[in-house]
Protein backbone atom coordinates (compact mmCIF):
# COMPACT_ATOMS: atom_id res chain seq x y z
CA UNK A 1 0.00 0.00 0.00
CA UNK A 2 2.76 2.23 0.87
CA UNK A 3 4.61 1.30 -2.17
CA UNK A 4 1.29 2.04 -4.34
CA UNK A 5 1.16 5.43 -2.41
CA UNK A 6 4.55 6.10 -3.50
CA UNK A 7 3.97 5.41 -7.11
CA UNK A 8 1.14 7.74 -7.47
CA UNK A 9 2.33 10.77 -5.36
CA UNK A 10 5.73 10.37 -7.75
CA UNK A 11 3.64 10.06 -10.65
CA UNK A 12 1.78 12.89 -9.88
CA UNK A 13 4.66 14.97 -9.10
CA UNK A 14 6.18 14.19 -12.31
CA UNK A 15 2.85 14.90 -14.76
CA UNK A 16 2.56 18.37 -12.96
CA UNK A 17 6.19 19.30 -13.35
CA UNK A 18 5.72 18.11 -17.19
CA UNK A 19 2.45 20.08 -17.27
CA UNK A 20 4.24 23.42 -16.09
CA UNK A 21 7.43 22.92 -17.99
CA UNK A 22 5.57 22.90 -21.02
CA UNK A 23 3.55 26.17 -20.50
CA UNK A 24 6.53 27.57 -19.19
CA UNK A 25 8.45 26.65 -22.19
CA UNK A 26 5.65 28.21 -24.56
CA UNK A 27 7.29 31.39 -23.66
CA UNK A 28 10.87 31.14 -24.71
CA UNK A 29 12.26 32.61 -27.42
CA UNK A 30 15.85 32.00 -29.35
CA UNK A 31 17.24 34.59 -31.39
CA UNK A 32 17.21 33.39 -35.17
CA UNK A 33 20.58 35.45 -36.06
CA UNK A 34 22.62 33.29 -33.76
CA UNK A 35 22.14 30.28 -35.84
CA UNK A 36 24.37 29.63 -38.59
CA UNK A 37 21.96 29.46 -41.18
CA UNK A 38 23.68 32.41 -43.50
CA UNK A 39 19.97 33.52 -45.20
CA UNK A 40 21.44 36.97 -45.98
CA UNK A 41 24.80 37.16 -46.77
CA UNK A 42 26.65 40.36 -46.65
CA UNK A 43 28.08 41.60 -49.62
CA UNK A 44 31.54 42.91 -49.81
CA UNK A 45 32.70 45.23 -52.06
CA UNK A 46 36.16 46.83 -53.48
CA UNK A 47 37.18 50.49 -53.58
CA UNK A 48 35.97 50.11 -57.21
CA UNK A 49 32.16 48.97 -56.19
CA UNK A 50 32.77 45.26 -57.06
CA UNK A 51 31.73 42.43 -55.24
CA UNK A 52 34.44 39.95 -53.50
CA UNK A 53 34.01 36.42 -53.14
CA UNK A 54 33.02 35.69 -49.46
CA UNK A 55 32.07 32.71 -48.43
CA UNK A 56 30.62 30.97 -45.22
CA UNK A 57 33.19 28.49 -44.22
CA UNK A 58 31.74 28.03 -40.86
CA UNK A 59 28.53 26.98 -42.47
CA UNK A 60 27.51 24.09 -44.48
CA UNK A 61 24.00 23.57 -46.20
CA UNK A 62 22.03 20.67 -45.75
CA UNK A 63 22.25 20.04 -48.75
CA UNK A 64 25.76 19.25 -49.18
CA UNK A 65 25.41 16.75 -46.01
CA UNK A 66 25.87 13.61 -47.48
CA UNK A 67 24.11 10.39 -46.20
CA UNK A 68 27.15 8.81 -44.56
CA UNK A 69 28.06 12.02 -42.43
CA UNK A 70 24.30 12.43 -41.18
CA UNK A 71 24.63 8.54 -40.29
CA UNK A 72 27.65 9.14 -38.63
CA UNK A 73 26.65 11.84 -36.39
CA UNK A 74 23.10 10.83 -35.43
CA UNK A 75 23.93 7.35 -35.08
CA UNK A 76 26.77 8.45 -32.17
CA UNK A 77 25.21 11.27 -30.98
CA UNK A 78 21.09 11.30 -30.84
CA UNK A 79 19.81 8.18 -32.64
CA UNK A 80 16.29 8.88 -31.92
CA UNK A 81 17.56 12.48 -33.73
CA UNK A 82 14.46 12.42 -36.79
CA UNK A 83 11.33 11.26 -33.77
CA UNK A 84 11.86 13.52 -30.86
CA UNK A 85 11.12 16.99 -30.67
CA UNK A 86 14.03 18.77 -29.31
CA UNK A 87 14.42 16.42 -26.02
CA UNK A 88 14.40 13.12 -25.67
CA UNK A 89 13.13 11.45 -22.37
CA UNK A 90 14.26 8.08 -23.11
CA UNK A 91 18.01 9.07 -22.77
CA UNK A 92 17.51 11.74 -20.03
CA UNK A 93 15.75 8.56 -18.20
CA UNK A 94 18.83 5.98 -19.02
CA UNK A 95 21.45 8.81 -18.22
CA UNK A 96 19.86 9.67 -14.81
CA UNK A 97 19.64 5.94 -14.11
CA UNK A 98 23.10 5.84 -15.38
CA UNK A 99 24.46 8.52 -13.29
CA UNK A 100 22.66 7.72 -9.81
CA UNK A 101 24.03 4.35 -9.61
CA UNK A 102 27.46 4.85 -10.73
CA UNK A 103 27.52 8.05 -8.11
CA UNK A 104 28.24 10.97 -10.96
CA UNK A 105 28.31 11.99 -14.30
CA UNK A 106 28.99 9.42 -16.75
CA UNK A 107 26.79 10.27 -19.30
CA UNK A 108 24.91 13.34 -20.95
CA UNK A 109 20.94 13.43 -22.52
CA UNK A 110 21.28 16.09 -24.90
CA UNK A 111 19.69 15.91 -27.77
CA UNK A 112 21.24 17.63 -31.05
CA UNK A 113 18.98 20.29 -31.02
CA UNK A 114 20.57 20.81 -27.15
CA UNK A 115 23.66 21.18 -27.93
CA UNK A 116 22.93 23.26 -30.79
CA UNK A 117 21.28 25.60 -28.31
CA UNK A 118 23.94 25.17 -26.19
CA UNK A 119 26.64 26.45 -28.71
CA UNK A 120 25.00 29.59 -30.34
CA UNK A 121 22.72 30.83 -26.82
CA UNK A 122 23.57 29.35 -23.79
CA UNK A 123 26.31 29.80 -20.94
CA UNK A 124 28.21 26.48 -20.17
CA UNK A 125 27.26 26.40 -16.51
CA UNK A 126 25.65 23.00 -14.95
CA UNK A 127 22.34 24.88 -13.59
CA UNK A 128 18.80 23.16 -13.52
CA UNK A 129 17.85 26.73 -15.04
CA UNK A 130 20.22 26.73 -17.98
CA UNK A 131 19.21 23.05 -18.79
CA UNK A 132 15.66 23.66 -18.50
CA UNK A 133 16.15 27.29 -20.68
CA UNK A 134 18.34 24.57 -23.26
CA UNK A 135 15.36 21.91 -23.59
CA UNK A 136 12.64 24.98 -23.99
CA UNK A 137 14.54 27.07 -26.86
CA UNK A 138 15.14 23.34 -28.23
CA UNK A 139 11.69 23.04 -28.25
CA UNK A 140 11.04 26.24 -30.47
CA UNK A 141 13.96 26.01 -32.78
CA UNK A 142 12.50 22.08 -33.83
CA UNK A 143 9.31 24.26 -34.55
CA UNK A 144 10.70 26.29 -36.82
CA UNK A 145 13.55 24.41 -38.57
CA UNK A 146 13.41 21.25 -40.36
CA UNK A 147 15.86 18.12 -39.19
CA UNK A 148 17.74 18.53 -41.94
CA UNK A 149 18.25 22.42 -41.23
CA UNK A 150 18.85 21.90 -37.59
CA UNK A 151 21.07 18.71 -38.31
CA UNK A 152 23.54 21.08 -40.53
CA UNK A 153 23.92 24.10 -38.19
CA UNK A 154 24.95 21.71 -35.55
CA UNK A 155 28.07 20.08 -37.94
CA UNK A 156 28.65 23.79 -38.48
CA UNK A 157 29.43 24.82 -35.13
CA UNK A 158 30.75 21.86 -33.40
CA UNK A 159 34.83 21.86 -32.09
CA UNK A 160 36.72 18.89 -33.69
CA UNK A 161 40.10 20.28 -32.36
CA UNK A 162 42.92 21.16 -33.84
CA UNK A 163 41.47 24.47 -34.57
CA UNK A 164 38.75 23.29 -36.11
CA UNK A 165 35.16 24.80 -35.89
CA UNK A 166 32.49 23.00 -38.05
CA UNK A 167 32.47 20.01 -40.54
CA UNK A 168 33.91 22.42 -43.35
CA UNK A 169 37.16 23.11 -41.77
CA UNK A 170 37.24 19.84 -39.95
CA UNK A 171 36.93 17.68 -43.52
CA UNK A 172 40.02 20.34 -44.59
CA UNK A 173 42.19 19.85 -41.62
CA UNK A 174 42.17 16.09 -41.13
CA UNK A 175 41.47 14.88 -44.41
CA UNK A 176 42.03 17.62 -47.60
CA UNK A 177 39.01 17.95 -48.63
CA UNK A 178 34.95 18.85 -48.67
CA UNK A 179 32.32 17.12 -46.75
CA UNK A 180 30.46 15.66 -49.37
CA UNK A 181 33.86 13.83 -50.29
CA UNK A 182 34.23 12.22 -47.02
CA UNK A 183 34.05 8.52 -46.97
CA UNK A 184 32.39 6.37 -44.41
CA UNK A 185 35.82 5.73 -42.45
CA UNK A 186 36.86 9.47 -42.36
CA UNK A 187 32.84 10.42 -41.55
CA UNK A 188 33.05 8.14 -38.65
CA UNK A 189 36.46 9.37 -37.58
CA UNK A 190 35.39 12.68 -37.42
CA UNK A 191 31.93 12.27 -35.29
CA UNK A 192 34.10 9.96 -32.52
CA UNK A 193 36.53 13.50 -32.13
CA UNK A 194 33.64 15.21 -30.44
CA UNK A 195 33.97 13.21 -27.28
CA UNK A 196 37.12 14.60 -25.99
CA UNK A 197 38.92 16.13 -29.34
CA UNK A 198 42.31 15.92 -27.32
CA UNK A 199 41.99 12.15 -27.12
CA UNK A 200 40.29 11.32 -29.87
CA UNK A 201 41.86 13.48 -32.70
CA UNK A 202 43.81 11.42 -35.20
CA UNK A 203 46.77 14.35 -35.14
CA UNK A 204 47.08 13.44 -31.76
CA UNK A 205 47.33 9.74 -31.83
CA UNK A 206 46.03 7.47 -34.79
CA UNK A 207 45.86 4.44 -32.53
CA UNK A 208 43.14 5.90 -30.28
CA UNK A 209 41.39 7.47 -33.52
CA UNK A 210 41.06 4.37 -35.30
CA UNK A 211 39.53 2.52 -31.98
CA UNK A 212 37.36 4.98 -32.07
CA UNK A 213 36.35 5.46 -35.40
CA UNK A 214 35.59 1.71 -35.69
CA UNK A 215 33.50 1.85 -32.59
CA UNK A 216 31.47 4.57 -34.40
CA UNK A 217 31.32 2.05 -37.41
CA UNK A 218 29.69 -0.14 -35.62
CA UNK A 219 27.28 1.63 -34.23
CA UNK A 220 26.63 2.59 -37.85
CA UNK A 221 25.94 -0.97 -38.83
CA UNK A 222 23.77 -1.54 -35.90
CA UNK A 223 21.35 1.41 -36.38
CA UNK A 224 21.48 0.87 -39.75
CA UNK A 225 23.06 3.55 -41.47
CA UNK A 226 26.08 0.76 -43.53
CA UNK A 227 25.53 -3.19 -43.82
CA UNK A 228 28.28 -4.88 -42.01
CA UNK A 229 29.77 -5.52 -46.05
CA UNK A 230 30.03 -1.69 -45.85
CA UNK A 231 31.31 -1.39 -41.92
CA UNK A 232 33.76 -3.93 -42.32
CA UNK A 233 35.57 -1.89 -45.57
CA UNK A 234 35.48 1.15 -43.67
CA UNK A 235 37.24 -0.34 -40.63
CA UNK A 236 39.76 -1.72 -43.76
CA UNK A 237 40.93 1.67 -44.55
CA UNK A 238 44.24 3.25 -43.50
CA UNK A 239 43.42 6.65 -41.98
CA UNK A 240 45.15 8.98 -44.25
CA UNK A 241 45.59 12.38 -43.30
CA UNK A 242 46.15 16.13 -45.52
CA UNK A 243 49.58 17.63 -44.99
CA UNK A 244 49.93 20.70 -42.77
CA UNK A 245 48.92 23.59 -46.04
CA UNK A 246 50.70 26.22 -43.95
CA UNK A 247 49.75 29.61 -44.60
CA UNK A 248 46.81 30.42 -47.50
CA UNK A 249 48.50 32.57 -50.31
CA UNK A 250 45.20 34.35 -51.25
CA UNK A 251 45.61 38.06 -50.86
CA UNK A 252 42.07 38.85 -51.46
CA UNK A 253 40.37 36.43 -48.98
CA UNK A 254 42.81 37.77 -46.23
CA UNK A 255 41.97 41.09 -46.76
CA UNK A 256 37.77 39.91 -46.78
CA UNK A 257 38.39 38.32 -43.52
CA UNK A 258 40.37 40.66 -41.83
CA UNK A 259 37.18 43.03 -43.01
CA UNK A 260 34.70 41.15 -41.36
CA UNK A 261 36.61 40.56 -38.18
CA UNK A 262 36.63 44.32 -38.24
CA UNK A 263 32.83 45.00 -39.03
CA UNK A 264 31.52 42.06 -36.24
CA UNK A 265 34.10 44.43 -34.05
CA UNK A 266 32.59 47.20 -34.95
CA UNK A 267 28.82 46.94 -34.78
CA UNK A 268 29.46 44.27 -31.97
CA UNK A 269 28.19 41.13 -33.94
CA UNK A 270 29.13 37.88 -34.15
CA UNK A 271 29.72 36.29 -37.74
CA UNK A 272 26.70 34.27 -37.59
CA UNK A 273 24.46 37.28 -37.28
CA UNK A 274 26.61 39.15 -40.00
CA UNK A 275 25.84 35.88 -42.15
CA UNK A 276 22.38 36.92 -42.03
CA UNK A 277 22.22 40.61 -42.29
CA UNK A 278 22.40 41.13 -45.89
CA UNK A 279 24.86 44.02 -45.21
CA UNK A 280 26.90 45.99 -48.22
CA UNK A 281 30.17 46.20 -47.16
CA UNK A 282 32.08 48.83 -48.71
CA UNK A 283 36.48 48.66 -48.47
CA UNK A 284 39.47 49.95 -49.85
CA UNK A 285 40.42 47.09 -51.42
CA UNK A 286 42.12 47.80 -54.45
CA UNK A 287 42.83 44.44 -56.76
CA UNK A 288 45.86 46.21 -58.75
CA UNK A 289 47.52 48.21 -56.01
CA UNK A 290 47.46 44.74 -53.54
CA UNK A 291 49.00 42.59 -56.69
CA UNK A 292 52.03 44.94 -56.65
Amino acid sequence: MTLAVLLLLTGLTALGGYIWFTEWAKDAEFDAALLPTATAMPTILDRYGNEMEYAADDYIAPSDIPEVVKGAFVALDDRRFYSHKGYDVKAMLRALVRNVTSGGMVEGASTITQQLVKNTHLSSERTLKRKLNEIAIAMKIEENYSKDEILAMYLSVIYFGAGAYGINQASRVYFGCSPDRLTAAQAATLAGILKNPARYSPKNSIKRATERRDLVLDVMCREGYLTEEERDAAKKEKMRLAEESGTRDDRAAQYVAAAVDEVCKLLGMTEYRLQNSGLTVMTAYDPEHQKR
